[in-house]
């Protein structure tokens, strides 16, 4: 399976069995023509299923050079079972195996058809994770054939795809893959700029450096290392390489480990640095065979190769020479044996298709005897059910105007202190010992906004408090409020928590970012933009509503005063946080110390920059 399908079959659990007996059910030829007499009951139905789930689990756990043989048999078997149950989830299933087979054996236009085949299936069926899944592997496998317009215009598919799943963990990292495909295509292609712009999104998309993230975060730091040599940037893809060394060493991922390893290798040649690049190649040449990882094997003999050449060492060169050479011969037989048993494969998938689309008529034509029966049946039930709906109209009409109210209570207010003043008719206000308070505000925004129509002007600031909004809820940071072209927010209010201030100040770096690329694109278009201060404070805080019309949640105490402070103090695109925060956050992100310096009615305060986490 490619690197798509090893990182995001999140959505496709099989059920595991071992393989069948030879005395299994689904080994008999009766079982198959008792769904073709439509006479199969629940447990040939069953069995069916789990002879189904037993094959795919067999195939995931074989390998392609060992079983290039069995590998299309288990799984002609798997669609003959997929089709007499008339499930296309199924069907989907068996040609994401199908095209998973053929990138193992190299054959990316195959591969190409097989998951276009899945997606055709999953969208029938409305499986958005399936579809995008499918559709990923779609535009890798274009990549890997170097058909890169298709690549490319797959992977913006694919994206514009993401828009259907829900889960925002899968869709950050399906959005990475997808990226870092889209920057491989542009250095194949020599656009090392392009390249470099779809690398940097991978990053930002990747949801949390923990362990199943690390081989993404291998193949990102790979390609900017490769992304910076063909840039002639020696010093930047030295970095890169040497992170994602780093991050093989923390969590070993072998696709990823062998792959960065090549690319690697063929970086220290190029400088010359051939003792260097001996040392990873053996590592990579160890991970590889043990693995079968042959494709990859290929890259790092031959780098190893191009290695003893230049230190004159011939007996060590024609080693990796010949170790290259048959490999090369390996996987150009295990390529040849396979494009003959698809030439088979397809004639027997053609042959099951047209015999399937037979009986689906069939199907068909009896389905429409039985509707016609139906539907007396349903004008009866319908006449019955329309009065049901008339009195279920009346009552959710009366529950919808509860929600919206409890709707536009939440707008304002935190849910808890909103469930407070639902139960109570009032929320008393509270004293929190320990929070994290959040000012930004825009540098000059008086006399830029002389510059702005009024309508210009509240687009802009909606836009950018808009995207405020969304980077508060991500972070599990509680918006306070907006007075003018300033926000407030605090992390830790009204539940207490542990992790408030570098919630905030994750948060402080997610606008950061935003403002920095927001201002690029407002450069490129020629139009005005805002630069932002962002001042942080930790400390006590009294929280509660206030009035009794058109309430509101607000925060009050000296921790509010210092934040800003903070903001006041700070400079444009950076992140100020004062001494008492940085020593909650110090050990989380890196920061540049800026001395004692004086704030307006608080004196000499020490003051930090957050630079990056760590």
């Amino acid at each position: 399976m490619n690197r798509f399908t090893v990182f995001l079959a999140i959505g496709f659990v099989f059920f595991s069995c071992n393989n069948a007996p030879n005395g299994s059910p689904m080994n008999d030829e009766s079982h198959v023509e008792k769904v073709k007499k439509g006479s199969m009951s629940n447990k040939d139905k069953m069995v069916a299923r789990i002879r189904f789930d037993s094959l795919l689990r067999l195939v995931e756990n074989l390998n392609i050079s060992e079983a290039k043989d069995s590998i299309p048999k288990h799984l002609n078997e798997a669609l003959s079972i997929a089709h007499v149950l008339n499930n296309d989830s199924l069907r989907a299933q068996v040609y994401m195996e199908l095209g998973g087979y053929f990138d193992a054996a190299t054959e990316y236009y195959l591969m190409a058809d097989y998951f276009y085949k899945a997606w055709e299936y999953y969208q029938k069926i409305q499986n958005h994770y399936g579809a995008q899944l499918a559709l990923s592997n779609l535009a890798w496998g274009y990549i890997q054939a170097n058909d890169f317009k298709k690549g490319i215009e797959k992977c913006r598919e694919g994206i514009h795809s993401l828009k259907n799943i829900r889960n925002e963990k899968y869709r950050s990292r399906a959005a990475g893959f997808l990226y870092n495909n889209l920057s491989i295509a542009f250095l194949e292609s020599n656009q090392a700029d392009s390249a470099l712009k779809y690398n940097e999104l991978a990053l930002i998309s990747i949801p949390d450096f923990k362990e199943k993230e690390l081989g993404l975060y291998s193949w990102v730091f790979t390609q900017f290392g490769c992304i910076y040599e063909l840039k002639k940037d020696t010093t930047r893809a030295q970095e890169c390489f040497n992170r994602s060394v780093e991050i093989r060493d923390s969590s070993f991922i072998p696709d990823a480990s062998v792959y960065a390893i090549s690319k690697y290798c063929h970086f220290l040649n190029g400088l010359g640095r051939f003792r260097d690049a001996i040392f990873f190649g053996r590592d990579g040449i160890r991970i590889a065979k043990k693995f079968h990882l042959d494709r990859y094997l290929i890259d790092v003999a031959d780098e190893l190769r191009y290695s003893y050449e230049k230190l004159l060492r011939v007996d060590s060169a024609y080693i990796y020479a010949k170790m290259t050479m048959e490999y090369k011969d390996t996987v150009f037989n295990t390529k040849k044996s396979i494009q003959l048993q698809s030439y088979s494969f397809n004639r027997d998938l053609k042959a099951k298709e047209f015999q399937h689309e037979i009986e689906n008529a069939k199907a068909e034509e009896n389905i429409r005897s039985e509707q016609k029966l139906r539907n007396i049946f349903l004008i009866g039930l319908i006449l019955v059910m329309l009065f049901a709906g008339l009195f279920l109209f009346q009552r959710n009409k009366i529950r919808a105007g509860k929600i919206r109210s409890d709707e536009l209570l939440l707008n304002i207010l935190p849910e808890e202190v909103a469930e407070e003043l639902k139960s109570k008719g009032s929320a008393e206000a509270q004293l929190i010992d320990e929070v994290t308070v959040l000012f930004t505000d825009f540098k000059g925004f008086t006399e830029l906004s002389e510059k702005f129509t009024p309508k210009e002007l509240i687009g802009e600031i909606n836009e950018c408090f808009s995207a405020f909004d969304h980077i508060m809820a991500k972070f599990g940071v509680e918006k306070i409020k907006t007075i003018g072209d300033a926000y407030m927010a605090a992390g830790g209010v009204p539940t207490t928590n542990t992790s408030h201030a570098s919630d905030v100040v994750n948060a402080a770096l997610a606008i950061q970012q935003y403002m920095h690329e927001h201002k690029i694109r407002r450069e490129e278009d020629g139009k005005l933009y805002f630069e932002i201060r962002i001042g942080v404070h930790s400390g006590p805080v009294v929280a509660g509503i206030v009035g009794v019309k058109k309430f509101s949640y607000d925060i009050w105490g000296d921790t509010v005063n210092i934040a800003n402070r903070m903001e006041s103090s700070g400079e444009a695109g950076k992140v100020n946080i004062s001494g008492t925060t940085y020593e909650m956050v110090k050990d989380e992100f890196d920061c540049s110390y800026r001395g004692k310096i004086q704030a307006k009615g608080k004196g000499a305060i020490d003051m930090y920059f957050v630079e990056r986490s760590i």
